[in-house]
C-alpha cells in the first residue's frame, strides 16, 4: 500500500536550442550522471521518475525535445498536454539566450496555460559566461516567467532545484484548479 495519500502525474517538456544541456539535465536530475560527450536528440527522448513531496507522490514524465530546426514542425506534438515547460539555454552563448522568446512564444502557441521556468544552463563555465544572471532574471520578468533558475548538468549545482520548483509550482496549480472545482 502506498504512504502517500495523493498522487500526481505531471508532463514537462525540456525545451531550447541545441547543445544547451536538456539531455545532461534530465540525466543528472534522474540518473544522477554526467556525459561528456554525448548523441544530439533526435525528436524526442521521455523519462520518469517519481518524487515525494509532503503527503503527494508525484510522477514526472520528462519530455526531452530536439532542439535543431528540422524537428520545428512537430514540437507542437511534443508540447500538447504539457503542464510544465523548462525552457533552457546556454549561459555561454548568447544565440541560445536570444531564442529564448521564440521558444517561448510556440510552448504558449500550444499550451498557454503550462507553467513555464527558464533555466541559464554550464554555470560550471564562469570563464565563458556571456549572459549575466541580472539580465537573465530581468528577461524571465519581460516574459512573464515565474522563476529564473542557474544549473550546472556537469556539477550537479542547482539541478535538482530546479526540478523541485517546477514542480511544485505545477502542484499549486493542480491544487488551485481543483478548489476551482470544489
Amino acid at each position: 500500500m502506498n504512504a502517500s495519500l495523493y498522487y500526481y502525474t505531471f508532463k514537462i517538456i525540456m525545451a531550447g536550442d541545441a547543445a544547451v544541456g536538456k539531455t545532461s539535465l534530465v540525466r543528472r536530475y534522474i540518473h544522477h550522471t554526467f556525459k561528456e560527450n554525448y548523441l544530439i536528440t533526435i525528436g524526442v527522448q521521455v523519462s520518469t521518475t517519481e518524487i515525494k513531496i509532503e503527503k503527494a507522490t508525484i510522477k514526472l514524465i520528462v519530455w526531452d525535445v530536439a532542439g535543431q530546426k528540422t524537428f520545428q514542425t512537430v514540437l507542437p506534438l511534443y508540447f500538447k498536454g504539457a503542464d510544465a515547460a523548462i525552457l533552457v539555454f546556454d549561459i555561454t552563448n548568447r544565440n541560445t539566450f536570444n531564442n529564448v522568446e521564440n521558444w517561448l512564444k510556440r510552448i504558449r502557441e500550444t499550451e498557454p496555460n503550462s507553467v513555464v521556468i527558464l533555466c541559464g544552463n554550464k554555470t560550471d563555465m564562469t570563464y565563458a559566461r556571456v549572459v549575466k544572471r541580472e539580465e537573465a532574471e530581468k528577461k524571465a520578468q519581460e516574459l512573464g516567467v515565474l522563476d529564473y533558475i542557474e544549473t550546472s548538468a556537469k556539477t550537479g549545482d542547482g539541478v535538482q532545484e530546479l526540478f523541485l520548483i517546477t514542480v511544485k509550482r505545477c502542484l499549486e496549480k493542480r491544487l488551485k484548479a481543483i478548489k476551482k472545482v470544489t
